[in-house]
């Protein structure tokens, strides 16, 4: 019973200590295991940081995405405006060309009709210089035939009655010759008038050909108080009431007068004045020193070449003013000036008939500028 009770001592201490080999083994495993998940806890926290900076990262990306998206967006739109102005300058560059070659095209025609013009001037010259010449030997024929009339009328003839028979017959033979010619001298003038005019006719378009056709603005800074300028400063009109204008020395303070912007001081230039509104007004040239202050002659003498719209009556504002019999009032009257040739002239613009032509002058390099004169009504300056 002895040994059955040591028997079961050992297996239970055998059983003990493999409880304890089992224990240390299994706290073995535990710590390895403790130490794993602490290794594992330590890599998950890692890669948890690792995944935040990363989320960190895209987020960042994200927003800078974004806003590279709606960077491209606005690319896109100022792209396509671009493509837009592109196409819109592409047009604008091409109509210029087309006016570009309008322009050549109406520069050559221009230069092909001077030439014409230029030609057909000599030849009218070479005209007149023939039959003035023409004009000249008649002239001397019937000078001679007149004093050889003269002699023999003049002479006593005491001859038998055929001798005085052959004087007279030869005295109608010479009256008769003297009036021919005068007829001739006569049929010579007219032609000679007659070329002269077509010779002034083709050079007054030789020299419109040459004129610059200036775009004309009125100075707000000289007209007169009564007189109400538009804000483009192409046309003004008179009023009864004063306007607050400051005064200064360029402003007019007794005539409604207004002066142009653009100063002449070499060139042809013309530029055109619409008076269908002008029932009382003048339109010309005047010098830049023209006195502002106290009222003004308008005339050449004080340094104004105009022409006067007075109701239905049209003069030209000479030193006494100059009636002009027209056919009718001029709407539109186009101002011609050539500053070396020293002439002012006036053309209906509607029917290009010449209205009145100053006598010729020098300016002495002074500055000349559009001149405008209104007491009823308004002007206008076509663009």
């Amino acid at each position: 019973q002895c040994f059955s009770l040591f028997s079961l001592s050992e297996e239970r201490d055998r059983k003990i200590r493999k409880l304890t080999s089992d224990l240390g083994d299994v706290d073995t495993k535990l710590k390895e295991r403790d130490r794993k998940i602490t290794k594992l806890s330590a890599e998950i926290r890692r890669l948890t940081a690792l995944l935040g900076d990363r989320d960190s990262k895209l987020r960042k990306l994200t927003a800078e995405l974004a806003k590279c998206d709606a960077t491209i967006r606005l690319f896109t739109v100022e792209l396509g405006e671009r493509h837009t102005k592109i196409g819109e300058l592409t047009a604008e560059v091409g109509d210029y060309n087309r006016k570009l070659r309008k322009h050549a095209a109406e520069l050559e025609e221009r230069d092909l009709k001077i030439r014409e013009h230029e030609a057909e001037i000599r030849r009218l010259t070479e005209l007149l210089e023939d039959r003035d010449s023409d004009v000249r030997e008649q002239d001397i024929l019937i000078r001679k035939l007149s004093e050889e009339l003269e002699e023999l009328r003049g002479r006593e003839v005491e001859e038998s009655d055929l001798e005085r028979e052959e004087h007279d017959a030869r005295i109608d033979e010479l009256s008769t010759e003297v009036e021919k010619r005068e007829r001739r001298i006569d049929e010579l003038t007219a032609e000679l008038e007659h070329y002269k005019a077509k010779a002034r006719r083709c050079f007054e378009e030789h020299r419109r050909g040459e004129e610059k056709l200036v775009n004309v603005t009125l100075d707000p800074e000289t007209a007169h108080p009564r007189l109400v300028l538009s804000e483009d400063q192409k046309s003004v009109r008179w009023e009864y009431s004063l306007q607050e204008s400051p005064d200064g020395p360029e402003r007019f303070d007794a005539d409604p007068c207004v002066l142009g912007c653009e100063t002449f001081t070499s060139g042809r230039h013309c530029w055109v004045v619409d008076l269908t509104e002008g029932q009382y007004c003048a339109v010309g040239v005047s010098r830049e020193s023209l006195p502002r202050k106290g009222a003004v002659s308008f005339n050449p003498d004080e340094g104004i070449w105009a022409v006067q719209q007075w109701g239905f009556k049209n003069r030209a504002l000479t030193s006494p003013p100059t009636p002009l019999n027209l056919p009718r009032v001029p709407k539109k009257i186009r101002i011609s000036l050539d500053y070396e040739w020293g002439e002012v002239a006036f053309f209906d613009v509607e029917n290009q008939m010449p209205i009145f032509t100053f006598p010729l002058t020098s300016f002495g390099g002074e500055r000349l500028r559009p001149w405008f004169w209104v007491e009823l009504g308004s002007l206008s300056l076509p663009r």
